[in-house]
């Protein structure tokens, strides 16, 4: 889904494709007991409105570490941790976002163009997607995931978590970096 422009000024990712999610916050119900329980709370209710899909019983959780994005809203700087999911759907539905911080959302095989997509979205898209793609796929790509993940580094280093790797790394450093989520 493609984050609304309408407030571009106020918001620094306006503009940019993400994947639909949901956030946990402090004040969040159980988000300091059962974080998967919020997350999927959270999650489910973000999909509905960003997207208009509803969750299935069952998703994955891809093998991530920790990947930080920030941005700015209202004047004030932000830090996210992005938890991926991935679920699988029978068919390709409609999506029919409700949401007005969305001013477009659709299916795509794989992202045409990576530089379009908010960074720490690239930067999981492309760890999950990695595997899956085609040499010129990763050669078009190679350059605007490396952009993201030098992005997501420095916010990561601003919060204290790991540096994440890209995903051409040894599969050692991705073990590494995936321990540290666990």
């Amino acid at each position: 889904m493609r984050k609304s422009t309408d407030d571009a000024t106020d918001y620094d990712l306006a503009g940019l494709w993400a994947m639909p999610g949901g956030m946990i916050r402090r004040q969040s119900p159980g988000a300091t007991r059962e974080v998967e329980k919020a997350a999927r709370s959270s999650l489910a209710s973000r999909v509905e409105v960003e997207a208009g899909l509803k969750l299935p019983a069952a998703w994955n959780t891809p093998d991530l570490g920790p990947i930080v994005s920030r941005y700015l809203r209202r004047g004030r700087t932000r830090w996210t941790l992005l938890l991926a999911r991935t679920f699988t759907i029978q068919s390709p539905v409609p999506l029919c976002p409700i949401d007005r911080t969305i001013s477009e959302a659709r299916w795509a095989r794989v992202a045409p163009t990576w530089e379009t997509i908010a960074p720490a979205n690239r930067l999981a898209l492309a760890h999950i997607l990695w595997p899956r793609l085609s040499e010129s796929e990763k050669a078009h790509a190679r350059e605007w995931v490396e952009k993201a993940k030098v992005e997501c580094s420095g916010w990561a280093r601003e919060v204290g978590l790991p540096i994440p790797p890209s995903p051409w790394a040894s599969v050692q450093r991705l073990r590494e970096w995936t321990a540290t989520f666990i």
